[in-house]
């Protein structure tokens, strides 16, 4: 039997639904020459089932390896000259391997390739939209010569992958394996690809605290702490020098605006209304579309705040005013993307989305960066008081 020229590999764990969906938008790949890996982590409900179901090649794990375990023990089965990793809750293209296949075959030194997801992101409440066309951007406004590696849809020449060992599987969790092989391959000169015409549709639903505890736990803090570890700080995705710059726009704003709260009970009263009414509003538009009138309702309630806190508390709440329109206008060409794809009033629950995502980001990054330093300070002053021994 003739192998097949691409393996494709998804790592799932109790996530039947979505995995569903993922074989079934494999199955109408124009692209005929490919064969599925699904590598079950140690699932507990009927997700082998489903790929079965699918007719997939099923990897059956006795117990839980995370993510990066996962793909690892799918490419040591795989027969492909080629790897694409595919997580269960994205959907191909019908194009998706065919396009990532010429783009290798065009330049034969480039090791690997990635994609993006694309504008339409399947789950339709607020944050997730944000979240989803946030990687967008993100992806389509990137250099295309990486630096860094994406598992979500990534493709990859399995001698290379097998050459560097796959991913680091010390990373149990869904982390930064991706980015992390990366990082290996541009620091020995191989090249790597983003290819923006490659997009697919990503299924997960986000929520605020899943953003939140994913971005600190999963990313922000595994990410500085490889970048300590590499000392090297890359100029492109979400850390370009103006991301930086908004981040501490962001976190003077943040504090501002709390450090007023606390002396102005009403303002402090208000925030807390409007964060829940944000949340409750973020599930209900996860199964109905917010009408016009009620985006309008809320830009109208955010404009008579601003102005009745402006009259009402002066220069100080002129300042965060200030702030906010720094933060805005460093982001401008993403709230711009975000009025275009969706409606202008999207940039209203945007910018105060993404003014929380850069301040916590920041902070996370600034207190492992201050970790860092101090555990090292602290090393070199045990070391001096230690007495040494005469030669």
């Amino acid at each position: 039997m003739t192998d097949p020229h691409v393996s494709v590999i998804i790592p799932v764990r109790n996530d039947a639904d979505n995995l569903r969906l993922c074989l079934g938008a494999l199955r109408n790949s124009t692209y005929p020459d490919f064969e599925t890996i699904v590598v079950d982590d140690a699932s507990t409900d009927e997700t082998a089932e489903a790929a079965e179901q699918m007719e997939a090649r099923i990897v059956r794990l006795s117990s839980r390896l995370g993510p990066a375990g996962a793909r690892n023990a799918g490419a040591r089965c795989a027969r492909g000259e080629y790897l694409l990793f595919v997580d269960a809750d994205v959907c191909v293209g019908g194009d998706t391997i065919g396009r990532f296949v010429a783009h290798l075959e065009r330049d034969p030194a480039t090791a690997a390739a990635f994609g993006s997801y694309n504008s339409q992101p399947s789950s339709g409440n607020l944050v997730s939209q944000y979240r989803n066309l946030l990687h967008h951007h993100v992806h389509q406004t990137a250099s295309p010569a990486a630096s860094t590696f994406w598992s979500g849809c990534g493709f990859i020449r399995r001698s290379v992958f097998l050459e560097f060992g796959g991913f680091d599987t010390s990373y149990g969790r869904p982390a930064i394996e991706d980015i992390e092989l990366g990082m290996r391959l541009a620091k020995a000169g191989r090249r790597i690809r983003l290819c923006k015409d490659v997009q697919v549709t990503h299924r997960k639903r986000w929520t605020l605290w899943t953003m939140i505890r994913t971005d600190i736990l999963d990313r922000a803090i595994p990410w500085t702490l490889l970048i300590l570890k590499e000392k090297s700080l890359p100029n492109d995705l979400n850390l370009k020098t103006s991301q930086r710059i908004s981040g501490l726009f962001s976190c003077l704003l943040v504090v501002s605006l709390l450090g007023l709260a606390i002396f102005t009970p009403i303002l402090l009263a208000v925030l807390l209304v409007l964060l829940c009414g944000f949340v409750t509003l973020d599930r209900w538009s996860l199964n109905h579309p917010v009408p016009q009138l009620a985006r309008i309702a809320a830009a109208a309630l955010g404009a008579g705040l601003a102005v009745h806190f402006t009259l009402e508390l002066g220069v100080g709440f002129l300042v965060i005013l200030i702030l906010a329109a720094g933060v805005a206008a460093l982001n401008l060409p993403l709230l711009e993307f975000f009025g275009h794809v969706r409606k202008p009033l999207f940039i209203g629950i945007a910018l105060p989305l993404h003014t929380l995502y850069l301040t916590y980001s920041s902070v996370t990054f600034a207190g492992c960066v201050l970790w860092h330093l101090t555990t090292h300070l602290a090393a070199l002053a045990g070391y001096r008081r230690r007495p040494h021994s005469p030669q």
